[in-house]
């Protein structure tokens, strides 16, 4: 996968939730939502961690980052979607580009940064089980 690609579709929307979340910091209530605010913070973290390079030793650290952030991903893709299905039951969205959109919006938002860590993931895998060419800088 490109690099321009892993960006657009894993670190821009992974940050922009991420900066998003931590301005709402303070109006966080449960336990819930702090985690979650942790599983980004950590995720997007790991992502650009992975795409920035590491050594080898640093393999499962990246590793379990990723494992993190990606679970809060799918977390947060199955919340979204849920919170659409409302919306749609509401009567708030009426056509089918507004459901689509929003279909898109949720994807590209959260299962993107999820699809572009679990390649990432994959890379430290091969990276700590010494492969070649796994994409991390083996020092």
């Amino acid at each position: 996968m490109n690099t321009y690609v892993k960006v657009v579709f894993g670190i821009v929307p992974a940050c922009f939730l991420t900066v998003g979340a931590l301005m709402f910091t303070g109006l966080t209530v449960t336990f819930f939502e702090r985690a979650m605010i942790g599983a980004a913070v950590i995720g997007t973290i790991g992502l650009i961690w992975s795409l920035v390079g590491y050594r080898r030793r640093a393999a499962a650290i990246v590793l379990v980052m990723l494992g993190i952030g990606i679970c809060a991903s799918l977390v947060g893709t199955r919340q979204g979607i849920i919170i659409m299905v409302g919306d749609v039951n509401r009567g708030g969205l009426t056509t089918t580009q507004d459901i689509v959109v929003r279909l898109l919006v949720i994807f590209w938002s959260m299962a993107g940064p999820a699809i572009v860590g679990s390649i990432q993931a994959w890379g430290a895998v091969r990276a700590l089980r010494g492969d070649r060419n796994s994409g991390s800088r083996s020092r």
